[in-house]
Formats: C-alpha cells, sequence, structure tokens
C-alpha cells in the first residue's frame, strides 16, 4: 500500500522534482508556490535542463546525486520508473518519491474526481464525460495525463475528470469517486518490469478508500481476481447505433466510430454514477460535438481522393486493432514502425492477418527491430522503408494508393527516442503529406 502523501504534507520543504518536462515544470511552479526548496533532477544536464534551472533559480543534478542533495522528497515526472534503482536505493536511505497525480488526488475530495484509465481509450473517454457533464451543466474541467497538469484544475472546481496513464496509476495511494477503465491490454512493459505488474499499477488507481463507483467493458472476473468489485450497472445501453435509456429518447451515434461508441456508453454512464441525471440531450450534445483528438484518427487532409489519417497514439495492438475496426470498410494502407516496448506482439499479428481490407503495411524500422522481424515473418503485404523516414514511407503510400483509399499512420508501436515524441512526428507526418504533389 502506498503511503498517502498530499502536496501541502511538503510546504516549505527541501524537495527534488526528477523531470523538466510538461508535469515536472507544473510541479516546479507548486512547489514554488508551497514554499519549497527545490532541486531539479534530470538524467542528463542538457541545454533545456539548464535554461529550467536558470529560469527558477533551482539547483540542477543528476540521479545519483539525490542521496547527497539534502532532500526529503522526490516528485518524479511520470516517464521516470518507480522501479529505477535510484528509487529503491533513496528509499532505503528514507527519501520517498512519488508522482504530481497521486500527491494531487490525495489532496481532493474523492467526490470531485472522476478518474480515467486504460491501455487505449483514456483521452476520448475522459473528453466525452467532459462533454457530457458540460451539457448537463456541471461546472468540469479535464486534466491529467490529456495534457492538462492537475495542478491546472481550480481549486473549487465542482468535478475534475483526469486522465490517469498507468506510469500515474502506480503511484495513487487514494481514489476517484468514480473510476472508468476502457480497456486492459499490453503495454508499457519496459516501465513497469511485467505485463502483471503493468496491469496492477493501472488498477492501483481503484484500489483506495474513497471509490464508490466503478465503470468497465472489461470482464469482470478478470478485474474481481486483480482485486476491482465495486462495478456499476449504468442505465445507459447501446443497441447497434443508438444510446438507449429506458424512458428517453435514444441517441444516434452512428456519426463517430465504432471504438468512440463504446467510450460514450462508458461516459455517460460514469456522468451518471458520478451524479443522477444524465439525460439524452447531454449525451446527444457530447455526440455532436464530438471531434477525433489529436493523432487519434483524426483525419490531417485529403489528397486526390485519399484520405490520410494521424493515428499516431495507436502504438501498441490494442490501438491498432481499434483502427482497423474503423476503417473496415474501404482499403487500407498502413504506416507502422516505431520503438519495441517489450510486449506480446502475437495479437497484433492476428488482427492483421485477419483484415482484410489491407492493401499494403509500409514498415518503417531497421531488421533488428522487434517490430520489423515479427512481421516480415506473417502473411501480409508488406513494404519496407529502411530506418524511420516518415517522409519516405508517405511518398511510398501515396504511390501505393488509389482514390477511395485511407492512409493511416497507426504505428503499432512507441515513437523512437531519436525522433522526439508523438507530437513531433506527428508534425513531420503532416508536412509529408503537405508536401505531396495535389
Amino acid at each position: 500500500m502506498n503511503e498517502i502523501v498530499r502536496l501541502s504534507d511538503l510546504a516549505a520543504v527541501r524537495v527534488a522534482v526528477w523531470g523538466a518536462g510538461r508535469e515536472g515544470r507544473a510541479a516546479i511552479g507548486e512547489l514554488r508556490r508551497l514554499g519549497c526548496d527545490i532541486v531539479l533532477v534530470v538524467d542528463e544536464i542538457d541545454d533545456a535542463a539548464r535554461g529550467l534551472a536558470a529560469e527558477h533559480g533551482l539547483e540542477v543534478r543528476g540521479p545519483a546525486d539525490v542521496g547527497s542533495s539534502g532532500v526529503s522528497f522526490v516528485v518524479r515526472s511520470p516517464g521516470i520508473s518507480r522501479y529505477r534503482p535510484e528509487v529503491a536505493a533513496w528509499r532505503a536511505a528514507g527519501i520517498r518519491s512519488s508522482g504530481l497525480l497521486s500527491l494531487w488526488l490525495a489532496e481532493r475530495d474523492p467526490e470531485t474526481v472522476i478518474g480515467v484509465t486504460g491501455t487505449k481509450g483514456k483521452s476520448t473517454t475522459t473528453s466525452l464525460i467532459a462533454g457530457i457533464l458540460s451539457a448537463a451543466g456541471r461546472g468540469v474541467h479535464l486534466a491529467g495525463n490529456i495534457g492538462v497538469p492537475v495542478t491546472a484544475v481550480p481549486a473549487g472546481s465542482e468535478v475534475a475528470v483526469v486522465e490517469v496513464s498507468s506510469y500515474q496509476a502506480s503511484d495513487c495511494a487514494t481514489s476517484p469517486c468514480v473510476g472508468v477503465l476502457t480497456a486492459l491490454g499490453e503495454d508499457h512493459v519496459s516501465w513497469h518490469g511485467s505485463v502483471g505488474r503493468y496491469h496492477a499499477d493501472k488498477l492501483n488507481l481503484f484500489a483506495h478508500p474513497g471509490l464508490r463507483a466503478m465503470v468497465t467493458s472489461v470482464g469482470r472476473d478478470r478485474l474481481a481476481a486483480l482485486g476491482v468489485d465495486v462495478f456499476v450497472d449504468g442505465p445507459w445501453r447501446l443497441d447497434g447505433v443508438l444510446a438507449v435509456r429506458d424512458g428517453d429518447a435514444p441517441v444516434d451515434t452512428g456519426s463517430v466510430p465504432a471504438h468512440v461508441r463504446r467510450n460514450l456508453l462508458l461516459a455517460a454512464n460514469a456522468a451518471e454514477a458520478w451524479s443522477a441525471g444524465v439525460r439524452s440531450a447531454h449525451v446527444a450534445a457530447a455526440v455532436v460535438g464530438f471531434e477525433a483528438l489529436p493523432s487519434r484518427q483524426r483525419v490531417v487532409e485529403v489528397v486526390d481522393g485519399v484520405r490520410w489519417v494521424d493515428d499516431l497514439l495507436a502504438s501498441n495492438p490494442t490501438g491498432v486493432a481499434a483502427a482497423l475496426e474503423s476503417f473496415a470498410g474501404e482499403g487500407l494502407i498502413l504506416l507502422m514502425g516505431g520503438e519495441d516496448r517489450g510486449i506480446d506482439l502475437s495479437p497484433l499479428v492476428a488482427d492483421l492477418v485477419a483484415a482484410t481490407n489491407i492493401e499494403a503495411i509500409v514498415l518503417m524500422g531497421g531488421d533488428d527491430e522487434t517490430l520489423v522481424r515479427v512481421l516480415t515473418v506473417a502473411p501480409l503485404p508488406i513494404v519496407r522503408i529502411r530506418g524511420h523516414d516518415i517522409d519516405a514511407a508517405v511518398r511510398t503510400a501515396h504511390g501505393l494508393a488509389r482514390p477511395g483509399m485511407t492512409v493511416s499512420f497507426s504505428p503499432g508501436a512507441p515513437t523512437p527516442k531519436a525522433l522526439g515524441d508523438w507530437e513531433s512526428r506527428s508534425r513531420v507526418y503532416a508536412a509529408s503529406i503537405a508536401a505531396l504533389p495535389h
């Protein structure tokens, strides 16, 4: 059981912040407000780290120097695994650590938080819950892994709908009042150490006092075996493309993809679990206002009758399966390739082989990369691109595509570190499409 530590417990304490990204910056801002003496910790002391340290007048150190820095607590950014040996060494020396979301959640009344996690579908479901509650006139704020630090949520907000990654969930010592689990596949094994620990860490979000309702489409027997048992059967259900609730008008969801309909159902039932009174008008407003989030099956452009889709966050088998479902009725070219995450790729291969509409898979990467090795021995229409040259992949797909087809960058693996993050890879993809002859 994780120890409950609140943000306010760190007031005026000497604290280290490990990580100089978005969440690290948010942690620095909040800890400065609390009067903390802050040490910035980074794996590599580069120009960006020096600039951040100079901006806030911080001392900057490497992880190996934390033990001698005089700090009593380390706030880790999500990308820093709690299973790194440095963290264990600090713990043995009496230096505790946690993530910003866990510290913030421990400070909140659970009744003001809805927490959403899952292998895929988190961001879409989180946004749909917020859309439904907003349409119902509730004061709602989006935060968490969706790209808004939780510290940006106003203290008096009525409800925060928080997307929680497995990294963030692993540290939690308290739970939101309503939990949503969208899917439970395999991912992030290199961070967690094993699939079993990945699942346990993700479900840790729902393992503490405060949780009173659990909404999920994952098999309950499977979750109960992992310690989750506070399930609710919401009033909303799907009947074909209709979202229906007894005594209310049905909502036509035919304008959104099938996987989004399932997320919408979770969202409607989660909103209802938080506060009874969700009606068809509120759900319909979320459907009408739905727009694909960045890099989640978002159409970039149509070029000569070919639809180009940015689905870069389909970085595991679950995400690619959703893409195959969404684009099942059309000729499909997939752009794939990325960094090895140590997961079982056999479900991905099975889904790709079973798909009857794949015209080609433009596969990026080196011969020694796991995804390349696994896909090239399968009976699939593979076209190889040596290295991770997105421009070459786009030009190759352009030469293969015919009007009416869809080209989707659904990589099946995360962005290689040398290429930056998924957002930078998305920008390169969009620029390559824009450069095609129209």
